[in-house]
């Protein structure tokens, strides 16, 4: 008897511990909730997908980061393609060619909203087959003129100007939101509820079957509140109930959470992570992820506000260097170095056009050939400098929507005000350190042979042999020195046992030559070259 009952008390736990497995089956296997039933949105089995990292603002760089991606994904034999996309939108036509590449794939593209899509991400989103959000994901706000960066709130702009703007937008969403036998579709109405401020969304409730519906079209509207049934009793009912709370006033932008995009069919499915991902995609095999590169990660770094101020900066100190003590060649390089970093973030991302980078060049000939003809910067380099204040202030500032010359988007007007605060606050900074590096630069190592101390108060008994001399008594208006390089018009030259960096009134002398000093500061040794003419008190030795 005691066998009988014990056998049957372990087959008892072995049938509670198997029922304890298979309720857990779920949450184990598929990361769901025990209970729920994970239903796959793809009725095909993909054995290969992969991953497209989306993320960050949408610019040129996005765009042709997510072509090369895509086609090593096709390469690599995906049958399904997914966007990660977490992203606050950013430029508009950039977007518009990345959701005609997505809507064109050779490959089903599914996006995934994790955890935001505003603005051209939003776009982005909808273009791709099928959406599935993450739990705590935002999906909306498409609007081109966004938010006031003054108030923080949507700016008005003219009917006609907003209709301009909006169009490319609208026209985009049309084309996403038709249903073929690959693309789930939704109903256009909504994705113009976040492009249209006045646009209202509303949710109806069928209280006689539970069902409910999320409207933007007013004609749809009315046509719920309008309907009428006869149920068997005979007497006629409104079966659709208005909520009173609107889910978009006609006040703002539709943004949609998780639980209204799938309400509203944008979204297929929710998903928190890749297990859920893989299950309601039908994915087979553990999916490759695609990020940027290095590169592109280093380009977009490139593009930030305050490392666009910093090369800029940068520029201007080390063109100063270059100015200041020619020949080195090493300020001359690195402020051209500078410059091409400036220019090249903004051009990559789409903001900087031909023209800018035209206006730039141009500027910089003009300095170069007043420096190269008229011995060092004077008045006719002033055209070249503003040629390129206009043209790296440019590279601020994206086209807007529509384009046109005169900006009227507060975000163009926010971007043109980041330009110039760079350059003018750049400029001040820069002339700062001009102060600073020319008072004490000879005190830095490795930089003391660029620049002569300054000259003693204390009066000194005349030096007539320079090699007899520290550098700072032997190089001085009047002093003789014989020229080691050719002076073209900047170069180095000798005097008594020191050698200096030189640069002549606009004059090419040749290597060998005696020169005289017409002019000996902190900042630069002006020469000549030397006859018996040249000065009547020259003194040291060439």
């Amino acid at each position: 008897m005691n066998s009988t009952s014990t056998i049957l008390r372990r087959v008892l736990l072995a049938i509670t511990f198997l029922l304890l497995v298979l309720a857990a089956a779920p949450t184990i296997l598929l990361g769901q909730p025990a209970g729920e039933v994970v239903k796959p949105i793809q009725e095909k089995a993909h054995d290969k997908a992969y991953i497209i990292k989306v993320t960050g603002e949408v610019d040129d760089i996005m765009l042709r980061s997510i072509q090369r991606r895509s086609d090593i994904a096709i390469r690599g034999g995906a049958s399904l393609i997914i966007y990660d996309i977490d992203s606050p939108g950013g430029i508009v036509y950039s977007c518009l060619e990345i959701t005609r590449i997505t809507r064109t794939q050779a490959v089903p593209v599914v996006a995934w909203v994790h955890p935001r899509a505003f603005s051209c991400a939003a776009m982005i989103a909808l273009s791709c087959n099928q959406v599935v959000v993450a739990k705590d994901s935002k999906l909306g706000d498409c609007a081109p003129i966004a938010v006031n960066p003054d108030e923080g709130s949507v700016s008005p702009i003219p009917p006609t100007e907003r209709a301009k703007f909006n169009s490319p937008v609208l026209e985009d969403f049309r084309a996403s939101s038709v249903k073929t036998p690959t693309r789930a579709g939704f109903d256009p109405n909504l994705a113009y509820a976040m492009v249209e401020v006045e646009r209202e969304v509303d949710r109806f409730t069928n209280k006689l079957t539970g069902e409910v519906k999320i409207v933007a079209d007013p004609a749809e509207k009315q046509k719920l509140l309008n309907e009428e049934i006869t149920p068997p009793d005979g007497k006629k009912i409104k079966p659709w109930l208005l909520d009173k709370d609107q889910i978009d006033g006609k006040n703002s932008l539709l943004i949609a959470d998780a639980k209204e995009a799938l309400e509203m069919k944008l979204a297929q499915a929710k998903v928190d992570n890749i297990e859920e991902l893989r299950a309601v995609l039908n994915i087979r095999s553990e999916p490759v992820i695609l990020d940027y590169t290095y590169a592109e990660h280093f380009a977009r770094w490139l593009g930030q506000g305050w490392v666009r101020w910093l090369l800029f900066f940068l520029m201007l100190i080390f063109a100063w260097a270059e100015f200041s003590h020619p020949g080195t060649l090493f300020g001359g390089i690195a402020a051209m170095v500078c410059l091409v970093l400036l220019v090249a973030a903004p051009y990559m991302a789409g903001i900087a056009q031909a023209w800018e980078i035209g206006i730039i060049v141009l500027g910089l000939a003009i300095v170069i050939i007043d420096l190269v003809f008229a011995g060092g910067i004077g008045l006719a380099a002033i055209p070249g400098f503003l040629l390129m204040a206009v043209g790296i202030i440019g590279t601020f500032v994206p086209a807007e929507p529509g384009g046109g010359w005169i900006p009227h988007l507060p975000q163009t007007y926010a971007m043109l005000q980041q330009g110039m605060s760079a350059v003018i606050f750049g400029t001040i900074a820069a002339i700062g350190a001009f102060f600073i590096m020319a008072k004490y630069l000879y005190m830095t190592p490795g930089f003391r042979r660029l620049q002569l101390k300054p000259a003693q108060a204390t009066a000194k008994v005349p030096i007539q042999d320079a090699s007899e001399a520290p550098a700072t008594d032997a190089v001085f208006a009047g002093a003789l020195g014989r020229a080691t390089t050719p002076l073209r018009p900047a170069g180095k030259a000798r005097f008594g046992d020191h050698l200096i960096d030189v640069v002549t009134e606009g004059q090419f002398i040749d290597s060998g030559e005696t020169i005289v000093v017409l002019e000996a500061t902190t900042a630069r040794v002006l020469v000549k070259p030397y006859t018996s003419q040249s000065t009547g008190s020259a003194t040291g030795s060439p």
